[in-house]
């Protein structure tokens, strides 16, 4: 059984409706009987739908208390995704309809301030920012420095040992290393621009995402089926199955890695599609994915698994030319995945969570 199967639900039965279906009545009875007329039956309804639903949107509201014991203020937002800051909630308001994927959300949110570490943001916010003017700086003076015919005062050595300097004292310098420096794991491919550090962040959340949905998951059973309805809500998705089975997404993008990163969980998912896959599937392993103990756990995953992306795109070279692909792992990228059903899942499918490019870190990106 795949590792999302645990979360997806057989039942067409809501997990809330012990209680809330005797709530949420519908107006059969009244449209059938009732001697009102049109208008004032149409006024009490709308009063009445107003009514049930700010008090459903409280109970849902409740979950983020209980499930970190704090008084955490939530509010809903209409064409917003879910997340959260570490101090407050923004629940995701076009699931209104929808109690049980609303309280697997209001869950999700919640878990993530109980369980994540929220520095990884304003540290990551802080260094991209200040690594970036540090090599804009030493670009723009090594050029000068050219053009007048002398040495350049900033070799990469020095930059490395500067940002070294620059992430000592963080929690996180081990990461920043690995991204930033000539001799990381993704330094020694490319020097990070805005797409890769939205890549890093992106990849974090998911991570992240999966770590704590499946620390809570095994350890409080009663909340399985609320889960399991976000789940079937988000993953379960006939057009996203479709585009996996297709051809798109099948050019070594990032965009493409990203599309078949977050569906891996899907029934159709093929780890042949891109170069690479097979290796992330099995660097991201899900159906360990407890292994991860900590948000500094996910964050050096996400590291681990650009690192293989970058060595299936084209990079460019110092003088901004494409030039050949990273190198390969040497995996054949040939065969199917019969024997090998992809695994995945949370609270988003991969349409948004992210994509902008601002300054720094794309914030958007990595939230949780």
């Amino acid at each position: 059984m795949s590792w999302y199967n645990k979360f997806k639900s057989d039942s067409k039965k809501s997990a809330s409706s012990y209680w809330y279906d005797d709530y949420n009545t519908s107006y059969d009875y009244l449209d059938e009987y009732s001697d009102l007329d049109s208008d004032t039956l149409k006024a009490f309804k709308k009063t009445n739908d107003l009514y049930k639903l700010s008090a459903t949107r409280r109970a849902v509201a409740n979950f983020v208390q209980i499930v970190t014991q704090k008084n955490i203020p939530v509010s809903f937002a209409s064409k917003s995704d879910s997340k959260t800051d570490g101090e407050k909630v923004i629940l995701s308001a076009d699931v209104d309809d929808n109690f049980d994927v609303s309280v697997g959300l209001a869950l999700h949110e919640g878990s993530h301030i109980v369980l994540s570490d929220f520095s990884l943001l304003s540290e990551m916010s802080s260094i991209t920012d200040t690594i970036r003017y540090l090599r804009s700086n030493a670009a723009i003076q090594n050029k000068e420095a050219i053009e007048n015919g002398y040495p350049i005062p900033y070799s990469d050595d020095y930059i490395d040992n500067a940002i070294l300097q620059k992430i000592d004292g963080l929690k996180y310098k081990a990461g920043f290393a690995e991204m930033f420096t000539k001799s990381g794991k993704i330094g020694s491919k490319i020097t990070i621009n805005k797409e890769i550090e939205t890549l890093v962040g992106q990849l974090t959340n998911w991570i992240e995402d999966r770590r704590i949905d499946q620390y809570i998951y095994n350890s409080a059973p009663g909340y399985r089926d609320y889960y399991s309805s976000m789940y079937d809500h988000y993953f379960n998705d006939k057009m996203i199955t479709k585009g996996i089975a297709s051809d798109e997404y099948t050019d070594e993008t990032i965009d493409s890695y990203m599309f078949r990163i977050i569906n891996l969980h899907n029934e159709e998912t093929d780890l042949s599609k891109l170069k690479g896959l097979r290796a992330i599937y099995r660097l991201i392993n899900l159906s360990n994915i407890e292994r991860l103990k900590s948000t500094e756990d996910a964050f050096n995953l996400s590291i681990d698994v650009v690192a293989e992306i970058l060595n299936h795109l084209e990079l460019p070279d110092a003088s901004g030319d494409e030039k050949q692909k990273g190198k390969g792992n040497g995996e054949s990228d040939g065969e199917t995945t019969e024997s090998e059903d992809g695994e995945g899942s949370g609270e988003s499918n991969g349409e948004s969570d992210g994509d902008g490019n601002g300054s720094g870190i794309n914030m958007d990106a990595i939230y949780f």
